[in-house]
């Protein structure tokens, strides 16, 4: 027999006085009914709201004064409810990027104690070894300036030696070369390296785990990781992950601590873990949903890592081939739609699937879709109701870059303008492009990431003038 809907209408001879179980079901029903209306009409208001502003923020902390109350009844009704889902979701005093700027507290140092404890609770994550699989891009082009080349070489060298030449035998590595290819000694000379870092093959594929393909010079690298997925010949595991690297991007940076506690605990390279990767991997191991992870958040546009480093993880069935299908859209598009598709798509698809997402700077570990709300939210209302909030401008001069201009503070800000390390706090740091080009790293990174590299590839190895 086929059973009526809990929702149905009661039958047409109920004449009781009272409400029977059934009667009760019915009043339940209607009126969660109601309350997924007042939902779903919140969402859709609040989405208008994000689609209109251009750009989100970390929402900024509000004042605690006798105006609050006054402020918020400006804000229409619909918001308001949202303004309070979002205290529900754990944002009664969320911050903003300034004042991480200002204070210091959107990142912290990796904790190898915590992060290998954190691995020793949860064998099951390594039982079998964990399955690491690193595609870098890297593109030299005829139009870039010597300098720049000298730069990407740098980041390049540094990658092989700190994390390729160090990494367990089971991580592989695939290289993607899209543009014009030194020669052995051009390259080296070029690094001003000391002839023990000389080696027969810029990028050792004698090695079984290290590859090296050519693609076509006019792609993003967005691109050539969509490219290079789709034709993966690998079979995904609860224990495989992904990450993707670009020329831009200099790294892994990590403290003499964190480097000696991993070394105490021969389990992890054993388990094919690279010591680069453990903090990328103790945040996968916190949250079952969560499906990337990288070095910045950005909310610039709407809640996305930023894609010169992102970690991916097999979380669903259809995942990859969806990610790849995503990034392959990429191809045929100029830089600027790429990015908006490639790098700010993929993390909104993400989200939208019910997956999180996870950053270094800021320190986070569940980045949801409603986070990603909340933050367009309280945007908008710092936006429209500045009153209500403390939008702190006079931040002392000293705590920024040179090169960074004091009416940028709180607006929509792109992360790679404002973290200042250390360098060892997001693991890869941007270090190339415009970001280098146009001088808007901040100083204290720069100088640090200069003293990991003298550290790394000698005294005399060639630095951005």
């Amino acid at each position: 027999m086929k059973k009526s809907s809990v929702c149905s209408s009661p039958a047409a001879n109920n004449n009781s006085r009272f409400a029977r179980p059934r009667d009760l079901e019915i009043i339940n029903c209607s009126f969660r009914n109601i309350l997924f209306l007042i939902t779903a009409v919140n969402f859709l208001t609040w989405t208008a709201f994000c689609a209109f502003h251009n750009g989100n923020q970390l929402n900024i902390e509000p004042y605690s004064n006798g105006n609050q109350k006054a402020c918020f009844s400006a804000i229409p009704e619909p918001l308001s409810l949202s303004i309070q889902f979002c205290k529900g979701l754990g944002w009664k005093e969320p911050v903003d990027q300034t004042l991480c700027l200002r204070e210091g507290t959107c990142s912290t140092l990796p904790n190898p104690d915590a992060d290998i404890q954190s691995l020793k609770d949860s064998r099951a994550l390594i039982i079998g070894g964990v399955t690491l699989f690193v595609h870098y891009v890297y593109h030299e082009s005829g139009s870039e300036t010597l300098s720049e080349k000298q730069n990407k070489r740098v980041n390049l060298e540094f990658f092989l030696q700190e994390a390729v030449l160090k990494a367990p035998s089971s991580v592989e590595f695939y290289f993607t070369s899209t543009g014009y290819m030194p020669s052995n000694k051009e390259y080296f000379d070029s690094l001003g390296a000391s002839p023990v870092l000389h080696r027969d093959l810029i990028f050792p594929t004698d090695k079984t785990n290290i590859h090296l393909s050519f693609g076509q010079s006019s792609t993003t690298d967005l691109c050539q990781h969509g490219r290079w997925l789709s034709t993966a010949n690998h079979t995904w595991g609860p224990t495989s992950f992904v990450l993707f690297l670009n020329d831009g991007v200099r790294g892994p940076f990590m403290t003499n601590p964190y480097v000696d506690s991993f070394l105490e605990n021969p389990f992890l390279h054993s388990a094919g873990v690279p010591r680069w990767f453990l903090p990328f991997l103790a945040k996968f191991n916190k949250n079952k949903k969560l499906a990337m992870v990288g070095p910045l958040l950005s909310s610039e546009i709407s809640s996305h890592l930023q894609s010169h480093t992102i970690s991916l993880r097999p979380i669903s069935e259809h995942f990859f081939g969806n990610v790849s299908q995503l990034l392959l859209k990429t191809c045929d598009m100029p830089k600027h739609e790429a990015i908006l598709e490639g790098e700010v798509g993929l993390s909104r698809s993400t989200l939208q699937q019910g997956l999180s997402i996870a950053s270094f700077f800021p320190d986070t570990n569940n980045i949801t879709v409603w986070d990603d709300m909340c933050m367009c939210l309280g945007s908008w209302v710092n936006s429209h109701l500045p009153a209500c909030y403390d939008v702190k401008e006079e931040n002392p001069a000293s705590e920024l870059s040179n090169t960074t201009p004091l009416e940028s503070l709180g607006k929509t800000k792109n992360p790679t303008f404002w973290f200042r390390g250390p360098a060892s706090h997001v693991v890869f740091a941007k270090y190339g492009g415009e970001v280098l080009r146009l001088g808007l790293l901040p100083q204290q990174l720069h100088d640090d990431i200069l003293i990991y590299t003298r550290t790394v590839l000698a005294n005399d190895t060639w630095e951005p003038l």
